[in-house]
């Protein structure tokens, strides 16, 4: 019991001096210093990338990149049914619906509004459509190579049925190219879905091929967006906006006052019309304010052109102006009284 009795005394008198030397220890380290700053943290709003019929975010990836790294606050998605999103139910696509998933998606990732949203070809009528739908939201639109005029709607080839496409999580996952291609060819036929190898038909990293087409998202899109008035109700709307001269700022009783970029490519790239219902020249009519960018020598995808360079300095002084609306100290959240969901 003495013996026991003297270790623990040596083993309390060995921490006691351990504890002595680590506080002196302490004691000689350097000590930190409050520093007085000034730090710059420019507000800019978020700008959301939309993409067209039968494409994805990736097409965006080479503007997403460099609006990252010049400090632009940059979001680019996948409209249902495409690329890596779900279709969700075919009754419930519609233009409305498509809008409200760009505002649901910004808000998740944490954007900063009010949005600039760029939308290319069938992607910029759902840009209209949000700016509609969302104005305290939206305080910019790009529009890329796209009317809004309705489409004809080619009639769906016989014996195909967009059923077999509704199920997300298996429709679009196939063993093989071959068997990916075999599937798609229906729709798009074989040599044109086979030239999408490596890129919208992509390899799993488990094996086999994951598909970003979705002929039902196509066929869908076509019948409710493409080949509807929709895209005319919706200019009208933010014409009647643009007209109004709304200043208050986002998230201060109004919406922001709204600026619009239409970029059309060259004639023989472009799939707008300038003459008509519809055209570029009425759209203009209908919206003076509106900017029309011409870039004669671009094809249909004017961002993934030479061009590419003047379309982001379109996209960027579109930010900065937003930005400067704002002021030194905007309110940037979103409108909770438009919640799409």
């Amino acid at each position: 019991m003495a013996a026991a009795s003297l270790l623990r005394q040596r083993a309390v008198f060995a921490v006691a001096a351990f504890s002595t030397a680590a506080s002196a220890a302490r004691a000689d380290a350097p000590r930190p210093v409050r520093l007085a700053t000034s730090a710059a943290r420019p507000f800019r709003p978020t700008t959301v990338l939309v993409h067209g019929l039968d494409s994805s975010k990736q097409t965006w990836e080479t503007c997403l990149a460099t609006l990252a790294c010049e400090g632009y606050p940059v979001l680019a998605v996948d409209l249902r049914g495409h690329g890596e999103s779900a279709l969700g139910r075919a009754a419930d696509f519609a233009p409305a619906t498509l809008a409200a998933d760009v505002v649901a998606a910004a808000r998740r990732s944490g954007a900063r509004g009010p949005l600039v949203v760029v939308g290319h070809s069938m992607g910029g009528r759902i840009a209209m459509r949000v700016a509609a739908d969302f104005p305290r939201d939206v305080a910019a639109i790009v529009v890329e190579d796209m009317d809004v005029r309705p489409r004809e709607v080619p009639a769906r080839p016989p014996g195909a049925s967009i059923d077999a496409f509704a199920d997300d999580g298996a429709a679009r996952r196939f063993a093989s190219l071959d068997e990916a291609v075999a599937a798609l060819a229906p729709w798009y036929g074989a040599a044109r879905a086979r030239e999408w190898a490596g890129t919208r038909l992509r390899p799993l990293p488990g094996g086999g091929v994951w598909s970003d087409i979705n002929p039902a998202a196509m066929t869908l899109a076509r019948e409710r967006v493409l080949g509807t008035d929709d895209g005319a109700r919706a200019w009208r709307a933010l014409a009647a906006r643009a007209a109004g001269g709304e200043s208050v700022a986002a998230g201060r009783g109004g919406a922001p006052p709204l600026r619009v970029h239409l970029l059309v490519a060259g004639v023989k790239g472009t799939v707008c019309t300038w003459d008509g219902e519809g055209g570029i020249h009425s759209m203009s009519e209908t919206m003076p304010s509106a900017t029309v960018h011409e870039f004669p020598h671009a094809g249909h995808s004017i961002h993934n052109s030479e061009d590419r360079k003047a379309v982001l300095e379109i996209v960027k002084s579109a930010v900065d102006e937003v930005a400067a609306a704002a002021g030194d100290d905007p309110e940037v959240a979103f409108d909770e009284d438009s919640t799409p969901f």
